[in-house]
């Protein structure tokens, strides 16, 4: 049965709910289209399960939301990343993933301005931490000009920094004040948890201002 999603990368996808034909080729939930229309055989990426949502990230590779728990026979629960040959792709790290109680499930996905992927379902978390419905992941990018996002937040009497471990090009600088001048990298070691850095500082400290500089 034909899933009703279509997406132009410059060749065309189709997705599948539980698998099928097309042509003479089997497919199963995912598949991808030459421009002549014909079934692209050296496509490799094969979902076990439903697929929801197909995105197009800055580097030409494939984001794949739905209700399938594995891709190409490795585990890659409800959310996933392939590379533009359909391989799945190894540097994409979601730690434990979406959480929460059956039916799990990603309904939607969507890039922002600083290429976070921003996730919708049913779920209650996503890797360990309570997301409800919605979730925004860090970009995980490979492509040293983009800049990873810092994520801040309080808890009790501290202030957790957090960014991408993915992103190891970049170092973690502070500042007094919001110049261009008399930044230092931050000497304290993150703490490595799930898929991101946490660098855990008291909310109590002088005011400093935090950036990522490769």
């Amino acid at each position: 049965m034909l899933h009703e999603k279509h997406q132009d990368f410059g060749f065309s996808m189709i997705v599948l709910d539980l698998g099928g034909s097309f042509g003479s080729g089997q497919i199963a939930n995912l598949a991808r289209l030459e421009k002549d229309g014909g079934l692209d055989q050296s496509f490799q990426g094969k979902p076990n399960w439903a697929v929801n949502e197909i995105v197009q990230d800055a580097e030409n590779r494939i984001l794949l939301g739905g209700f399938f728990f594995e891709i190409n026979r490795i585990a890659s629960d409800k959310i996933g990343r392939l590379l533009e040959t359909g391989e799945r792709d190894v540097d994409f790290l979601v730690g434990s993933g979406i959480d929460g109680y059956y039916p799990r499930e990603v309904y939607a996905m969507a890039l922002d301005g600083a290429h976070r992927i921003v996730v919708t379902g049913h779920f209650q978390g996503y890797d360990g931490m309570p997301h409800f419905g919605i979730a925004r992941l860090f970009a995980q990018s490979t492509d040293e000009n983009i800049v990873p996002a810092l994520a801040i937040r309080r808890l009790d009497d501290n202030v957790i920094i957090s960014w991408p471990v993915s992103s190891n090009v970049f170092a973690l600088q502070m500042n007094s004040e919001l110049s261009t001048a008399g930044w230092v990298d931050v000497m304290e070691e993150p703490k490595v948890v799930g898929i991101e850095n946490n660098l855990v500082l008291s909310a109590k400290r002088d005011k400093l201002f935090y950036r990522l500089r490769r």
